[in-house]
């Protein structure tokens, strides 16, 4: 059984930001996989919120410099 490209991308994420110190060593101790994958899963959660935020901040800005260019 192989395991699907979105665990793996988790798996990889979380693994990362383990390497990289983004999760203390006190929440990393008695981690396995399962719990390697919700944190990745997690913050990749986050990250697509921040990413919507940016979005309608974006589509906002646009929409007042449109009304100050045509009033």
């Amino acid at each position: 059984m192989s395991a699907s490209p979105h665990l793996l991308f988790f798996a990889s994420l979380s693994r990362s930001l383990i390497l990289f110190g983004y999760i203390p060593a006190d929440l990393r101790r008695g981690m396995d996989w399962r719990d390697e994958l919700r944190a990745g899963s997690y913050l990749l959660s986050v990250y697509y919120k921040i990413l919507e935020v940016r979005d309608y901040n974006v589509t906002i800005l646009q929409h007042k410099h449109e009304e100050r260019m045509s009033g």
